[in-house]
């Protein structure tokens, strides 16, 4: 890396910076299915359901791979911290999608 560069991302790390909402829409759909019916919304959930459960076991054979491997260095505690940051956000996934899946599953999609 450049010296310049370096030092830009160095300056960008320091920067305060508020947190910002995730605006990820599949929730927002979920809400709107609650007036127009659920339609083919479960088998979406599915699909995301899905996507994320792949998303969440590559995280952890990542991180079954890292703990194989010494780690005592500030690279590596901050790698960790990255990588349980994304298994903590797949779980919740998972978990949300599981528990919004058997919630709506039995419903025919008629409007709330």
């Amino acid at each position: 890396m450049l010296p310049t560069g370096r030092t830009e991302l160095a300056r960008w790390v320091d920067e305060p910076e508020d947190p910002r909402p995730i605006r990820d829409p599949l929730p927002l759909r979920l809400r709107a299915a609650g007036v127009v019916g659920v339609g083919g919304l479960v088998a979406e959930l599915r699909r995301h359901r899905h996507l994320h459960s792949a998303q969440l076991e590559e995280y952890r054979a990542i991180e079954k791979r890292d703990a194989a491997r010494e780690q005592g260095t500030d690279r590596d505690r901050v790698q960790r911290l990255v990588l349980r940051a994304g298994i903590d956000m797949e779980t919740f996934w998972v978990t949300w999608l599981d528990e919004a899946i058997e919630e709506l599953a039995g419903l025919d999609g008629a409007s709330g």
